[in-house]
């Protein structure tokens, strides 16, 4: 196995205010498929105050982090800390994406509700005022009939409600905007193998979050198509078979839905629960896919073979953390399969014997 020593053709710069700032001891970046936001440290040590470096930044500051040479997080910076010991002093400074308002502040829009209104579009006027824009990456669906502000919730919360109805993620672009996505399972873009590349591998199956029987119930506006019981009786449901004990879990619907977005709320809670139940953490040597290739980031499919995890499969990349320190440049990979983040999908239905073909 390769040398854990930090690599140092990784150059790590913070360009802020028109100016980079290099030269970093400490480089971590977290960036995940069902994270609005990513984030950085990055920290700096010397040991007297006769080489103390001058880095005039700020909270607030506008920032982009490049990984060699790569925007991956274009943001601004949250927080400055000094420490001052006998043997060693240090800088560390921490950021975020310019989603990191969406995650933090009161969504307050004026008008507060919206009707026949795609996703996308609602999407963007939530997120217009903090200069993020919404790209959507993956079908929509139909126009969303009523949607409103709930008192007291986030941007981040807002948007997340309507995503949920429809199975989709809003993941933060390389630029600071948001896009909304389906991740799928496409060819694998690289390989861990232990005995080559993985440096430490935890393994997990946890069933603690898992249900036998989703159940999404909620409510609707009538109208001339839609009344009655269609409109206050509206149920969707899932089963995973996978869980043999009865666990039922009744969802309301955070919003007004019809049959269809019920039940896709349902596959979707069911897929996710079921995907996250199984996965492997994974440290590997280096920051790329492949020597020269592009860095590993979320939503990379990759094919991990690792016999004592009982794992031989193409999995995808939920979340990523780049970090260079005295142990290495290194990334901790969080792998789990696809379905992870998709509905559940529907069960084959049994032929009907008797009945011909």
């Amino acid at each position: 196995m390769a040398d854990a020593t930090p690599d140092l053709t990784e150059t790590v710069e913070l360009a802020v205010g028109g100016k980079l700032y290099a030269g970093w001891t400490g480089v971590r970046v977290t960036r995940a498929i069902d994270a609005i936001t990513g984030d950085f440290s990055l920290s700096l040590a010397w040991k007297d105050d006769a080489a103390a470096p001058e880095f005039p930044v700020a909270p607030d500051d506008k920032c982009q982090l490049r990984l060699g040479g790569e925007t991956v997080i274009d943001g601004a910076i949250d927080a400055v800390s000094i420490t001052i010991s006998e043997n060693e002093h240090s800088l560390q400074v921490e950021g975020r994406d310019r989603t990191a308002d969406l995650a933090d502040c009161s969504a307050v829009n004026k008008p507060g509700s919206w009707t026949n209104v795609r996703l996308e579009a609602i999407a963007a006027d939530l997120a217009k005022p903090f200069g993020v824009k919404v790209t959507a990456k993956a079908s929509t669906g139909a126009p969303i009939a009523k949607f409103a502000i709930q008192p007291g919730e986030t941007v981040q919360a807002a948007i997340e409600r309507l995503l949920r109805f429809r199975g989709l993620l809003a993941v933060p672009t390389a630029t600071g905007d948001l896009e909304i996505i389906t991740p799928a399972e496409g060819a694998p873009a690289f390989a861990l193998v232990l005995g080559v590349n993985i440096k430490s591998a935890t393994g997990r199956r946890d069933h603690r979050e898992r249900f036998s029987d989703y159940i999404v119930k909620g409510q609707a506006s009538g109208n001339d198509q839609r009344h009655g019981k269609a409109a206050s009786q509206i149920k969707g449901s899932a089963r995973d078979s996978e869980v043999r004990r009865y666990r039922p879990l009744l969802i309301v619907a955070e919003d007004q839905a019809d049959g269809a977005s019920a039940a896709t709320r349902a596959k979707f809670e069911a897929g996710v629960r079921k995907g996250r139940s199984i996965g492997a953490e994974i440290v590997t040597l280096g920051w790329r896919a492949s020597p020269g290739g592009p860095l590993f980031a979320p939503a990379m499919a990759g094919r991990v073979q690792c016999a004592p995890l009982t794992i031989d499969s193409v999995l995808l990349c939920a979340s990523v953390t780049l970090t260079k320190d005295e142990g290495g440049t290194t990334a901790t990979l969080s792998m789990a399969p696809a379905g992870a983040f998709a509905p559940l999908a529907e069960e084959p239905k049994a032929k009907a014997k008797g009945k011909g073909k």
